[in-house]
């Protein structure tokens, strides 16, 4: 066995140096002042093999981006000229350090040329679900200029039309050719970009369904250790959010999918399908298993939300609170679990999308999975997102939504037409209508004044307090009523607690009502009076 690795692993650099030649005798880029060119080859399993070429006529000093997890396994050829050092440093992108790259500085000495390969390798440089399969390059970042970048895949394959391109959309020269042993695909891109093929193979998947708690994963074994991390966070979400829903959905199927670029554009990381009237199983693009430990946990729990607010009965209509409490609770929940790195990552993706929108976030009112999906979706997730986390900013976090989902079990399919209803119940789970409803206007919400929405029952409570004595009973009559929507309240009957609490504000109301009825006639009696005595 070892015998054969050496073997197969001479082939490939062989095969890379052939390359290098061809390309060096070929390509007016090489001859260039600086050049990087990458040769990458694929195996069967997805696994990837990356060499980088580097030229340059005369004495200086370069860079490019390396994976961080390869910096202590990188190697290092120099075929003529003298390589001085070697350093690594932390690439800063947004004020935060990258988890997936260093940059990597050389010094070299030019005897006429310099040439030199730097070698590392990718476990899933190519991610594969047969039939589908897509290779996503490194990162190709260096010093201003262009990349020849070829790519070896195994032989059988079947490239999609239009199959290959650039993560930027910038590319050129795009060539397929086919030998015994590899599909070779060659094309130049700029100096900050990804090569993407996506292809097919001959075979079919067969999945294993592994099943643990209420979740059962339809996985390819070569993913089968992600699927076990998955499941391991979905069980452990799963209690929380039953305490919190007081709901126990049940069988749901978890899988992975490949990505078109598309997908990796939008930066979708999962979804689940609306099938008939329920929804259907939780996707995972698997391209997430080459990002931080829990980011992909993170975005199952996202889509766990889902099937948890659809057995609420919250409709996918309200796509803004479907996906501003699935980010907002795959956040705080991811947390908890101990996923801070992929938290920090996450939400940073949001943060940045925030800083877009400024207050206008009542575009997302209208937002709706049955209408054409918006050019700039990511800023819909982020203003759903910052409306839900305000609110639970300000009214108690998970706490405030267990309030908010007892309230909107409770609303029939008709009430959720009505966003004045809607709203209302976010205000009463907050014990301040008034104040929520202000929020929605501000966030630029469609709202008209609310018939039924009241004052929070310690608003009546203070203002029962300040009537006068002399307006017994209706006083002590008022107080016992909203000290009951308090203690209804406090055991979570919410809507028995709103009409309790109305019924309170009504007899507040009329008592008054009553003593400037009483003022006005006592008034007229006093008059009449008057004019008899004199």
């Amino acid at each position: 066995m070892k015998t054969m690795i050496k073997v197969r692993a001479m082939r490939l650099v062989i095969v890379a140096i052939t390359i290098f030649v061809i390309v060096a005798l070929s390509s007016n880029i090489v001859h260039a002042e600086k050049s990087f060119n990458y040769v990458i080859v694929v195996d069967d399993e997805g696994r990837t093999n990356v060499t980088v070429f580097f030229y340059d006529n005369e004495d200086g000093s370069s860079w490019l981006l390396v994976p961080k997890d390869q910096r202590e396994l990188i190697d290092v050829t120099v075929y003529k000229g003298e390589l001085l050092n070697v350093t690594y440093r932390s690439l800063i992108e947004g004020g935060r350090e990258s988890p997936f790259y260093v940059i990597m500085r050389f010094d070299y000495k030019a005897s006429e040329v310099i040439n030199l390969s730097i070698r590392y390798s990718m476990k899933h440089g190519a991610l594969i679900i047969e039939p589908h399969a897509i290779f996503i390059s490194p990162r190709i970042t260096h010093e201003e200029t262009l990349s020849l970048v070829v790519v070896h895949l195994p032989s059988r394959v079947e490239v999609l039309e239009n199959g290959v391109s650039a993560l930027s959309g910038y590319i050129r020269n795009v060539s397929i050719t086919r030998s015994n042993d590899y599909l070779i695909i060659s094309a130049i891109i700029g100096p900050d970009d990804r090569l993407i093929v996506e292809y097919t193979v001959p075979e079919r998947s067969e999945l294993s369904d592994v099943t643990l708690g209420s979740f059962i994963f339809k996985v390819h074994p070569r993913y089968l250790d992600f699927a076990f991390e998955v499941l391991k966070a979905l069980n452990n979400t799963y209690s929380i959010y039953e305490n919190i829903f007081e709901t126990k959905p049940s069988n749901i199927q978890v899988e992975f999918f490949v990505p078109s670029k598309r997908d990796i554009v939008l930066g979708l990381m999962g979804y689940v399908p609306i099938v008939g009237k329920s929804l259907g199983p939780i996707y995972l693009n698997i391209l997430y298993i080459r990002s931080v430990k829990g980011f992909m946990s993170i975005a199952a729990i996202h889509e766990l939300t889902h099937h948890f607010l659809s057995s609420i009965n919250v409709p996918t209509s309200k796509l803004w609170i479907h996906e501003g409490v699935a980010q907002y609770m795959s956040l705080v929940v991811g947390y908890q679990l101990g996923y801070c790195e992929a938290f920090e990552m996450y939400e940073g993706t949001l943060e940045s999308g925030l800083k877009k929108l400024g207050n206008y976030l009542g575009f997302v009112q209208k937002w709706s999975p049955y209408s054409e999906p918006p050019e700039d979706i990511g800023q819909y997730y982020a203003a759903s997102y910052c409306i839900i986390k305000t609110l639970c900013d300000r009214y108690g976090g998970l706490d405030y939504l267990k309030r908010l989902f007892s309230i909107l079990k409770q609303l029939s399919p008709i009430d959720w037409y009505d966003d004045v209803k809607i709203i209302e119940a976010f205000g009463v789970a907050a014990g301040n209508v008034s104040e929520v409803v202000d929020l929605f206007h501000k966030w630029g919400f469609e709202v008209k004044e609310p018939s039924l929405i009241i004052p929070s029952i310690s608003q009546i409570k203070e203002s029962i307090s300040n009537m006068p004595i002399w307006l017994e009973p209706y006083k002590n009559i008022a107080r016992m009523m909203i000290n009951m929507a308090e203690l209804l309240q406090q055991h979570s009957l919410l809507h028995v607690a709103i009409m309790v609490a109305r019924v309170s504000q009504l007899i507040h109301e009329l008592s008054f009502s009553f003593m400037f009825i009483s003022s006005i006639i006592i008034a007229i009696v006093i008059i009449a009076l008057l004019k008899r005595i004199t």
